[in-house]
């Protein structure tokens, strides 16, 4: 049964990988599946009072997986330097991955790892 409700599950990456190197990696794994990948980088827009100057904070990244029509799953990374995790997203909006498609790109994600 598929869950109409977005579906969190988290990565472990146990060891440590750049941010922007684990990035690299599962937009590439994401080619080698098959998928469509698209990047979108979050930003909180802070103001600092006394100098009245706007700041841009990453919150996070995230990357839109798509097959052929659909969206199948959301990547979402953190902004720490050296995550330790990554989530994915399922189900509703986020997409409709099967689980062998999961399974799949985790599996091309390890191999760079």
């Amino acid at each position: 049964m598929v869950s109409i409700l977005p579906q969190l599950k988290f990565v472990n990456l146990g060891k440590d990988v750049k941010r922007e190197d684990l990035i690299s990696i599962l937009l590439q794994a994401a080619e080698e599946v098959g998928l469509k990948a698209k990047r979108d980088d979050k930003k909180r827009t802070e103001y600092e009072l006394g100098s009245v100057r706007q700041v841009d904070t990453l919150t996070s990244t995230d990357i839109i997986l798509k097959g052929r029509l659909l969206r199948a799953m959301t990547l979402d990374v953190d902004a720490d330097s050296i995550p330790t995790y990554f989530g994915i997203y399922t189900g509703g909006v986020s997409g409709c991955a099967s689980r062998k498609t999961v399974e799949n790109y985790l599996e091309a994600v390890s191999a760079h790892l």
